[in-house]
């Protein structure tokens, strides 16, 4: 099949960062409630990293225009700010695949 260029993928601007799982699950399982079916793809994160550590944060808006935020707090080692947006789905299976929190 067709794929999207790959050298198009910004390289990595996370040195390390340690994010409790379980944490992270139950925040992306509460706004996936809210992006519904048909919009599990517009979900946003961002990472903005500050003096204790850094801050993800995922948002979801729905077709009704309602709005869904939750933030985790996180230790880091050199995150720089990022923002981006991807299918909760996807990180929910493979949040509950990870064994270690």
């Amino acid at each position: 099949g067709k794929f999207p260029d790959y050298r198009l993928v910004p390289r990595p601007v996370c040195t390390g960062a340690q994010v409790n799982r379980e944490g992270l699950q139950l925040a992306a399982k509460r706004v996936q409630i809210l992006a519904g079916e048909a919009n599990k793809s517009g979900v946003r994160m961002s990472v903005t990293p500050d003096m204790a550590g850094g801050q993800m944060r995922l948002e979801a808006r729905n077709t009704e225009d309602e709005e869904a935020e939750a933030t985790i707090v996180f230790e880091t080692a050199g995150v720089e700010q990022v923002e981006f947006g991807f299918n909760v789905s996807y990180l929910i299976d493979a949040l509950g695949s990870v064994e270690d929190t």
